[in-house]
């Protein structure tokens, strides 16, 4: 065997073992690009779930007349922008809800909980995940 082929013989045996590495990262890879854009969905809806708080408490404080049916429809007409679908909203609750009188300059504050259930499509599946709760709180003082 001359050197020539000896060489030639090494560069194959290196081939194959770069492809078996290869072989063993890319589902860890793969596995770390699912997890990274789940987070990001998670995040994402956070973010939707707090601004539909907020929607739900500032109409709340500042409307004449707004009802808490009204301040209801908002908060999901926000989560619904947002892409979350109204199956998925666990709770939206509001304090006081039987004591409010709107656009009564006291100084008392409306507090706005939102909570949605988020299904880990990828990961919670091959983990065997159930769904997780994502909520946000808002309190405003009337004006």
């Amino acid at each position: 065997m001359n050197h020539a082929n000896a060489r030639l013989h090494g560069l194959r045996g290196e081939r194959g073992q770069a492809l078996a590495e290869f072989a063993l990262v890319l589902p860890l890879l793969l596995l770390l690009i699912a997890g990274i854009i789940e987070f990001g969905r998670a995040w994402n809806i956070q973010q939707a779930v707090t601004d539909a708080s907020r929607e739900g408490a500032r109409l709340a404080v500042i409307s004449d007349g707004a009802s808490m049916g009204t301040v209801r429809a908002k908060v999901e007409a926000r989560l619904t922008a947002a892409h979350i679908q109204a199956a998925t909203i666990d709770t939206i609750d509001f304090s006081p809800a039987a004591s409010w009188k709107p656009s009564q300059p006291d100084g008392s504050s409306m507090t706005v909980t939102v909570r949605v259930n988020y299904e880990i499509p990828f990961l919670g599946a091959l983990m065997g995940l159930g769904p997780i709760k994502i909520g946000a709180q808002t309190v405003m003082r009337n004006e």
